[in-house]
């Protein structure tokens, strides 16, 4: 993941973006998102879209307003974990 958001973050500096890694046979779920200063002020931390995105599968994360990280262990929750990302970042990012 941290790849793939170097080059997203080197094409789009001011975009804040959430990659979510799936492991169906491991049961897994990862999740890196990262945060322009724009959107910060806007109200939408890294750390915090994490950790609300990584409560819907069970899962534990964090970091700083810029970039975080999470894991978890249950595949199943997906659409879950995508609803609560997308409606966080657009509760505080509407348009």
């Amino acid at each position: 993941l941290t790849a793939a958001m170097n080059a997203f973050r080197a094409r789009r500096p001011r975009s804040a973006v959430m990659l979510i890694s799936c492991d169906k046979e491991a049961n897994k779920l990862s999740i890196l998102a990262s945060c322009p200063e724009g959107a910060i002020k806007r109200g939408l931390s890294a750390g915090d879209w994490v950790k609300t995105a990584s409560a819907a599968f069970g899962g534990k994360g964090g970091g700083k307003p810029d970039l975080a990280q999470a894991g978890g262990n249950d595949y199943s929750k997906l659409k879950e974990t995508l609803a609560a990302a997308t409606a966080y970042a657009f509760s505080k990012c509407p348009n």
